[in-house]
């Protein structure tokens, strides 16, 4: 997955983040350093570039802290990790073009850091036993109209084919919304897929993060 360190970025804060970042290395290196050569008989100590400061600072921020105050408020998404489990009601119309309807558990797992979001789906049959894995491919996210919570579309990968002969390999589109209920994260959404040989839909319900 292409990873774009500035898709979910507020432009205007980030770069009063990199000026202030920026004044603070310089004004923090001309102060210390002089004073640390002062008890080294080479003074040859020289500090990295501020370019390169940042940078690293940048990184550490985009992997590590930023769902943390105060960086959180450089993104302009919420933080969506977690592991929901939920019910997915399916229907698709089979060779004979007879529909088929029904319900089934799935799992999603969602990572994120400040520039990627990934969410891995698991599906599993009545009897327990998976049945399709998959991977989204790419990923938008806009905040509601309403105000209250975003919409994720990202299409995916089903490699059914491994576990179930009746599931060819195929692509998706889901958009699901997400909405918080004080520190309860919940998804809800629908879905659509080019399953062979007619293309089949259903919606998702009642998906709450258990972590």
């Amino acid at each position: 997955m292409e990873k774009n360190y500035f898709k979910y970025i507020h432009p205007g804060i980030l770069v009063s983040l990199i000026i202030v970042l920026g004044l603070v290395i310089e004004l923090v290196t001309d102060w210390l350093f002089p004073i640390i050569n002062q008890y080294l008989s080479n003074p040859y100590l020289k500090f990295p570039s501020t370019v390169v400061v940042v940078s690293g600072i940048m990184f550490l921020i985009d992997e590590f802290l930023w769902n943390c105050p105060p960086f959180k408020w450089l993104y302009r998404v919420d933080d969506f990790s977690g592991t929901y489990e939920g019910v997915i009601e399916y229907q698709y119309l089979d060779r004979k073009k007879n529909l088929k309807t029904g319900r089934k558990r799935q799992v999603k797992v969602i990572r994120q850091s400040g520039s990627k979001i990934a969410i891995s789906t698991k599906t599993y049959d009545e009897n327990g036993e998976l049945s399709s894995p998959s991977v989204n491919q790419n990923m938008y996210v806009e905040k509601c109209k309403s105000g209250n919570g975003y919409t994720l579309i990202y299409n995916y990968l089903n490699d059914g084919k491994h576990l179930s002969k009746n599931l060819n390999t195929h692509f998706g589109t889901e958009i699901l919304k997400f909405e918080k209920d004080g520190k309860v994260k919940k998804l809800s959404g629908r879905y659509y897929t080019e399953r062979d040989p007619y293309m089949s839909k259903g919606i998702l319900k009642d998906f709450i993060s258990k972590k």
